[in-house]
Formats: structure tokens, C-alpha cells, sequence
């Protein structure tokens, strides 16, 4: 059993190394296959999405595009997730210039939080509020709060959408 979970291991590693060196081939062989083997707790396309979304995120969209319907719109969000963990800007930047449908959409934000949670709340709050997502904004505002009740406070307050407004200040008070 150990063997088998060494040679996972190491299937894996050597998957990521081919997605990092020419991610197009190791997409293409995933479209040919039709189970994908888990590593890492990851599948390979999920392995390969973070890599290739993260370094070049244009061309793994224009792949994800090529694939079927209803496999498309998830692989889309795997890439900003992976966008978005490097650079959350960035992520939002490259949303609203090729999936701006994806903008404000649920997981682009909270991939934003998660990666911004519990480093920078004062800029997953600010982010959070720019892609109005109001649940994930509360959140942020709270662990701002918890860091700084003051600033997140008065920022809150000057929010100027009132109903972004209120969860962000009801996250401050919470």
C-alpha cells in the first residue's frame, strides 16, 4: 500500500512538473482521458489548472473555452481561483477583461477571500466591496474590525451603496 501511494506521489509531482513546462500538452492529454487519477488530493486537471491559470491564465482560458459546455464553466473558475491567489487584483483585472459574467460571481470572490482572509482583511474588505459581494464582505469587515474597529469603522461608513453598506457595517459590529 505505501508503494502504491509513493508511485501516486510521484506521478503526481511528475504531472505538475510536465503542467509547469508545457501546460498545453498536459491539458491536451487530460481532454483524452476519460478518469482522471487524484494526487495530492487533487485531480490531475485541478493540478494542472493551478499551474497553468496561475502563470499564464490567457492561454489556459482560451483551452478552457475548447473544452465541453458543461465541464467549461468550472475549469473558468479553477483559473481565477489560481489568478487569484497570486494576485487578487490581478484576478479581478482579467475577470473583467475576458469573464466579466464571472465578476461578480461567487467564487471569484471567495477565492479572493480566502486568499486575503486572515493575512489582509482591511484589502479582502475593499475587494470584497468592489465586487459587491455582501456576505463575503461582512466577513472581511468583522476581521478587519478585529484588528482595527477604528479604520473599518469609518471606512465602512463611507461606503456610498447602502446595502453594502450595512453588511459591511454590521460585520464591523458583529
Amino acid at each position: 500500500d505505501a508503494l502504491a501511494d509513493e508511485g501516486g506521489i510521484l506521478k503526481a509531482m511528475a504531472f505538475m512538473r510536465w503542467a509547469e513546462l508545457n501546460p498545453q500538452a498536459a491539458a491536451d492529454y487530460l481532454k483524452t482521458k476519460s478518469k482522471l487519477d487524484r494526487g495530492f488530493g487533487l485531480s490531475e486537471s485541478e493540478m494542472m489548472i493551478a499551474v497553468w491559470g496561475a502563470s499564464e491564465p490567457s492561454a489556459a482560458l482560451a483551452w478552457a473555452r475548447s473544452l465541453p459546455e458543461e465541464k467549461r464553466a468550472g475549469v473558468i473558475q479553477d483559473i481565477l481561483r489560481a489568478v487569484a491567489q497570486r494576485d487578487p487584483n490581478a484576478a479581478i483585472a482579467f475577470a473583467k477583461a475576458n469573464t466579466p459574467e464571472l465578476v461578480t460571481d461567487g467564487p471569484l470572490a471567495d477565492a479572493i477571500d480566502s486568499t486575503l482572509r486572515r493575512r489582509d482583511p482591511e484589502r479582502n474588505a475593499k475587494l470584497q466591496m468592489e465586487l459587491g459581494n455582501g456576505g463575503n464582505l461582512r466577513r472581511a469587515a468583522s476581521q478587519w474590525a478585529e484588528k482595527n474597529r477604528d479604520a473599518a469603522t469609518r471606512w465602512a461608513e463611507g461606503i456610498a451603496d447602502e446595502k453594502l453598506r450595512a453588511e459591511a457595517i454590521a460585520g464591523v459590529w458583529q
